[in-house]
């Protein structure tokens, strides 16, 4: 008999209808955003939007792909200009959080914030990512996130 880890979570779950999600094939329940809020005067065309950021990776690696969202900005030195706030359908204990960067991030992920169902946050420092693989974020908690 094969018994998943006890930090995985059953798949799929309770829900009616959750369409930006899947099982792999160890049954471990994959959830890409569902939401985004975008914290600046976003394009009006649906290249580059935050739009792009929702659903599972489809943009092509190392590319100013059309697919992805990229800030309206010449600098990032504003922060509210090159950032998103991601949601999810679901809120689950998580076991890892994956980003996956399109385009060369030259100055990192400056801001992570992680929001919980019971309205508490957790900010996390800045991190080095590469547009070759996901940036990987393996978390310890036992609180539901919700973006």
């Amino acid at each position: 008999a094969w018994l998943p880890p006890l930090s995985w979570h059953q798949c799929k779950p309770a829900v009616e209808r959750c369409q930006h999600c899947e099982c792999d094939t160890d049954g471990r329940f994959i959830q890409y955003a569902s939401r985004v809020i975008a914290n600046h005067t976003a394009r009006t065309t649906s290249y580059w939007s935050p739009d792009q950021a929702l659903g599972p990776p489809d943009a092509e690696p190392c590319e100013a792909s059309t697919k992805s969202w990229l800030p309206d900005a010449q600098n990032c030195d504003n922060n509210n200009a090159c950032s998103l706030v991601l949601g999810f359908e679901v809120a689950v204990v998580p076991a890892h959080l994956k980003l996956w960067i399109s385009w060369n991030a030259a100055d990192g992920l400056k801001h992570f914030i992680l929001h919980f169902d019971d309205s508490s946050m957790i900010a996390l420092p800045p991190a080095t990512a590469f547009c070759d693989m996901p940036y990987t974020l393996s978390l310890d908690t036992d609180k539901r996130l919700t973006k």
